[in-house]
């Protein structure tokens, strides 16, 4: 059978039938998916609308399995921070709702990652986001990159204003 496009298990026929006069013992056949078995269609992919996001604000995230595939179990993701991120980077300084799921019938889900304000002076950090799941039992992962970009540095907040007396006389402290 061609593939269709919809991840699923192998399903079980059996017919039987009857009729005077004769002995139908009945058959058993075993439909199996061909789009479940191609090992390329049980891969994830993150894709996030923006590669970067200033602290205090959001981006969305899609997780999502190869283009036109979809899937006729929920797939749940597991997501975490990579190990390619900056030292920096705490789990303090990001955010997003669980449970994150692929949903019966559809390829795709999203959720937003939220970059807080720390009101601490950093450099831009990279936060490397991990998904995983177990599509038709392959465990899969999926990893990419966001920048996360200092909130703070405003010229408001790095402006330092230093105020008394314009003279100063030597041992008057």
């Amino acid at each position: 059978a061609p593939e269709d496009g919809v991840l699923e298990r192998a399903e079980t026929l059996n017919l039987t039938g009857t009729a005077t006069g004769y002995t139908f013992d009945g058959l058993t056949f075993t439909i199996n998916d061909a789009t479940s078995a191609n090992p390329l269609n049980r891969q994830i992919s993150v894709v996030p609308d923006a590669t970067s996001v200033n602290e205090g604000s959001g981006v969305r995230v899609v997780v999502k399995l190869p283009d036109g595939i979809t899937t006729s179990e929920e797939i749940t993701i597991t997501l975490a921070q990579g190990a390619g991120s900056d030292a920096g980077i705490q789990g303090g300084d990001y955010s997003y709702a669980l449970p994150v799921k692929i949903p019966v019938g559809a390829g795709e889900t999203d959720f937003m990652l939220q970059a807080a304000s720390d009101n601490i002076f950093e450099p831009t950090e990279k936060l490397e986001l991990s998904a995983s799941a177990t599509v038709f039992d392959d465990p899969v992962t999926a990893t990419v990159g966001v920048n996360i970009t200092d909130g703070s540095k405003t010229p408001a907040n790095t402006l330092l204003v230093v105020t008394g007396p314009s003279t100063v006389t030597e041992g008057n402290m």
